[in-house]
This record gives structure tokens, sequence and C-alpha cells, in this order.
């Protein structure tokens, strides 16, 4: 006789009304954005809307599946009863547990990770389940709806139906290795890797990381592409014209491009710019010598490409004639080719080289500027920084 035969008629009629409807699963790997490492026991969990539809840990490599399983829940109010009588059972009916009235109402030992259906004289309600660990305690929610718990940490998006919300630690009102993700999905059927920012301590900025990010930065990252993809990006020095527009000091000009285009790819870690090999048929970026007015600056081109996210694919760097070669015409170099990876706005921190304008000290390319550099250029281009999360 089948498990279901054996349940009274009314249990029964609400297990088929939580019956699932359709299955879709979405999978992937949570892993460092730097490195590309998969990062282990992270948990992942998918909402539709505001409602907690699956969860689960990541594997030892990083890998996760979540599966949307529609599953009827309805508005209930439960009477705070001090004794209540709960079984357990999984998603296909079958019975697990029986738990009394000395069951704490929100662990169940050696339960294993999952979605399961809790059998109450007060209703049927489908809630995950962590490790033993209820994320919607039933003894908590006597007096609210049960399984539909607002994620705190996720963003709103009205035309976005689900959201994959990734932490590596679980812990609120606290920062882990990494920042918290909040993912939008339009597509379940499909695989979505989640790239998590390393949580950073900054030397000369007292401030949080992502929230430094988010300063120096517009709403997303847009570059050259994503990297390594689109990258070398070739940088055309253009040292005829440098020797036509700055005369005797040419050599020092183009030594200090080099030493500023070399700085930034040693101080990232990353192979962004060349400039060897480079000609009128493959460069992307041109540095101009002629203007001789206003100030120095990056200009870039951007394209959209069919997925709908935009990149530079051209862009000029402009060096005041009268400036380069001069006292601070190193440093400005390598502020302004500091923009040509993809830095926006201007550095509040005074120690870095992309602070507004020019100050004394001199300053030089940081291991803070290099890894945030890197950090944005390894996130795929154009990632908003409202997906990561400061708790």
């Amino acid at each position: 006789m089948s498990i279901l035969k054996k349940l009274s008629i009314p249990v029964l009629s609400s297990i088929l009304a939580l019956a699932p409807l359709k299955s879709n699963a979405l999978e992937g790997i949570v892993k460092n954005s730097m490195t590309d490492e998969g990062i282990h026991n992270a948990i992942v969990k998918l909402y539709d809307g505001e409602t907690l539809k699956d969860s689960v840990r990541t594997d030892e490599d990083g890998y996760y599946s979540v599966n949307v399983t529609s599953v009827k829940e309805p508005d209930f109010n439960i009477p705070n009863k001090d004794v209540y009588d709960v079984k357990v059972f999984d998603m296909n009916g079958r019975f697990l547990y029986n738990l009394g009235n000395s069951w704490n109402g929100s662990f169940i030992p050696n339960l294993p990770s999952g979605s399961y259906i809790f059998n109450t004289p007060y209703g049927n309600f489908m809630t995950p389940v962590i490790e033993g660990s209820l994320l919607s305690p039933l003894g908590r929610s006597l007096e609210s709806k049960v399984g539909t718990s607002k994620n705190t940490y996720r963003t709103s998006n009205a035309d976005e139906a689900y959201t994959l919300s990734v932490s590596d630690d679980g812990i609120e009102n606290e920062i882990g290795d990494y920042y918290d993700a909040s993912i939008p999905i339009n597509d379940l059927n499909s695989n979505r890797d989640v790239e998590l920012i390393h949580s950073y301590e900054m030397q000369d900025w007292d401030g949080d990381f992502l929230e430094y990010l988010k300063t120096t930065q517009y709403g997303g990252n847009t570059l050259w592409g994503d990297y390594p993809e689109y990258y070398p990006i070739n940088v055309d020095i253009d040292s005829v014209n440098c020797d036509r527009y700055t005369g005797e000091r040419a050599q020092g000009v183009l030594n200090d491009i080099r030493d500023a285009l070399d700085g930034w790819n040693e101080m990232s870690g990353l192979e962004l710019f060349t400039y060897t090999d480079v000609n009128r048929d493959n460069r992307q970026i041109i540095v101009d010598y002629s203007k001789d007015e206003g100030f120095p600056q990056f200009r870039g081109h951007q394209v959209r490409d069919e997925d709908g996210r935009y990149r530079f694919d051209s862009g000029t760097v402009y060096l005041i004639n009268d400036m380069v070669g001069g006292d601070y015409g190193e440093e400005m170099i390598k502020h302004e080719f500091g923009h040509a990876t993809g830095w926006g706005n201007e550095s509040p921190n005074e120690q870095s080289i992309m602070r507004p304008s020019i100050y004394i000290p001199y300053v030089t390319i940081s291991e803070d500027d290099g890894y945030v550099v890197r950090t944005f250029t390894t996130l795929p281009n154009f990632t908003p920084w409202n997906n990561y999360l400061l708790k």
C-alpha cells in the first residue's frame, strides 16, 4: 500500500494540493571572482519573487543546483499553541519523521538539506531545510505565514521573476570572506555561474571595500569586454607624434607611458595592456599629444553587443603636450591609463593614483589601486554593483 493511501483524507487532499506543477533546474559554480576557484559550502537560495523555492550548499568544487518546484503555499495563520504534532514528508509524499511537542520547532537532527512538507494540525507547509535547520522555523512562525519569508538581502526588480541569493557564511549582519550576491534570473533552464567579491582590507582606506568600489565605479563596470577574452588592450603609443609634439621630451614621455602600462599590468596581476606589435590595423587605444589646452583625459567609445551589454571597443588618451614630461607628467599618465582600464569616478583616497587632482607628495599605482582594477576586471563586463550587498 502506498504511503499516500495510509494518510487520512484531509492530509491526502492537502498533499495533492501541494503537488509539484513544474520543475526547472538552475545550476552553476559559485567561485572567487578573481581566481575562478570554486567556493565550497556556500549557501545558494532561489526566490520566486519574495518566496523561497529552494536552498542548497555548494559542493567541494563550488557546484550547486537549485530547482523551482511550484508548490501551493496558501496564506494562513496558525493559532499559537504550546502543544502541536508535526509529521515530516519528503516532496514525494514519503513519511520521514513524527515530531512531538518536545520538538524545538527549528532543528531536526540528521535531516539532509532539501525541501520538505510539514503536516501539522493547522495545515501543511513546505519549507527548505539546510543541514537539519529550517530556514523558516515553524515554532517561530505559528503567528505568521510560513514558507514565504522575504530574503532581506535581495534587491527587488519588477521585471525579474527569480532571484539567486548567494552567501559564503549565511550569518546576518556580518561580512564573511565574500560579499553576498543577489542575482536576477530570467532563464531557469540554463547554467549560471556566480562570482563573489572577496572582502579586502585596503591599506590606505578605512572604509569598506565594496563601498569603495561603488564610489569609484559607476552603476556597473563597463570594460573592454569579459576578461580575458577581450584582453590585452592594444595601445598605440604613437612615437612619431610624440616626437612631433613633445620634442626633446619625447623619449622621457614614451618611457613614462610604457612604465604606466607595465605598472597597471603588474599591480593588477592581469595582462591588461600591450604596446608591442601594435599598428593602425589592430590598435584600440591611441595616445594623442596634439592638444595644448584643457585637461588630460581618457575618452572611450562604447558598442553594444547582442546580449545587450555595453563595452569599450576603442578610445583615446589625451595627454596635454605642455603637461607631459613635467613634474607630475608621470603621475598624470598613470592616472589616465587607470581610467582606460574602466575605472570610472575619481578616487576619494588621496593615496590613490586615481585621486581627482595633483597633490603633493607624488603618488604612484598602489597595491590597493591594482586590487580594485583586478576586482572589477575579473567580474563579467557590465556587472551592476547592486548585485552585491553589504550586511
